[in-house]
């Protein structure tokens, strides 16, 4: 059987699917933290169990944003498969080290999983970011050449 072009997955639908990932990660991530704080009785204060939320749900917003600001500008196929396996590598690195910070660890060491873990998930999204602009950036110029090169 051959596939037209237009029966394969779009860019739209890869950067849907790139959003959608990192709203289960953020959604799982908001779980490991309730699962935490119920286990270990956390009673603290609203407000900083807020930060705490925001903490932990921040790397997954800011690839958001960064997914949003990069397919305005780049709207390259490349572009859309990058994002699509970055928002993978940030939520699945971050869900297993809460996962395993949780369930094989005492109450200190779970306690800076929930410190730490966005450090490292917010450092991977600079990276991953980065690398991805780079390959908007090399797709867009690829694609240019190949159009100017029909057009004579």
């Amino acid at each position: 059987m051959i596939y037209k072009t237009s029966e394969t997955i779009g860019n739209k639908h890869l950067i849907r699917l790139a959003y959608v990932i990192l709203l289960i990660g953020g959604i799982f991530s908001l779980g490991f933290f309730t699962i935490f704080a119920l286990a270990w009785q956390w009673r603290d204060p609203f407000p900083r169990l807020l930060g705490f939320i925001l903490w932990v749900v921040s790397p997954m917003v800011l690839f958001s944003v960064i997914i949003f600001t990069l397919t305005r500008y780049f709207r390259t196929r490349g572009t859309a498969i990058a994002l699509l396996i970055a928002s993978s590598m940030i939520v699945g690195l971050g869900l297993v080290y809460y996962g395993l910070a949780i369930f094989t660890s005492d109450n200190q060491e779970a306690n800076l999983a929930f410190i730490f873990g966005p450090i490292y998930q917010l450092a991977s999204t600079f990276v991953l970011g980065i690398l991805c602009i780079i390959i908007g950036i090399i797709t867009k110029k690829s694609r240019g050449e190949v159009s100017s090169k029909r057009g004579t």
